[in-house]
């Protein structure tokens, strides 16, 4: 969820400020989404007949939440991480003791100690 438009408050104006602030409603969500699926097997548990609307009603919830994660706004610039990663264990294969990856945004780099990177781990 943190890779979402809305996230970026510093750059919105009064007026361009969305409700819901997604950040704070995240944990209300998943709470409300946990009590909704427990309801309706408490429902299909009571009335067997019920069974198929349940089974209707979860797998269009699954295709929902798909739709909702699946979108075109992402705030995602700069270099690839795996990548950095790759060309980081590369160099310490070659000796280095730490080295620099890569990190957004573009420009940005972390220093690593080798030990730290999987490869050498």
């Amino acid at each position: 969820m943190n890779d979402h438009s809305m996230f970026r408050y510093a750059a919105l104006v009064p007026g361009e400020v969305a409700f819901p602030l997604v950040r704070w409603g995240m944990t209300a969500a998943m709470l409300l989404l946990a009590a909704g699926v427990v309801a309706l097997q408490v429902a299909a548990d009571r009335w067997p007949r019920a069974r198929p609307v349940v089974g209707v009603a979860l797998a269009a919830g699954v295709v929902v939440l798909a739709l909702a994660a699946w979108r075109g706004d992402s705030t995602r610039v700069g270099p690839d991480w795996s990548d950095g990663v790759h060309e980081a264990e590369v160099s310490c294969d070659a000796g280095a003791v730490a080295v620099q990856v890569a990190a957004a945004p573009g420009g940005w780099s972390v220093r690593l100690p080798c030990t730290a990177l999987p490869h050498n781990g």
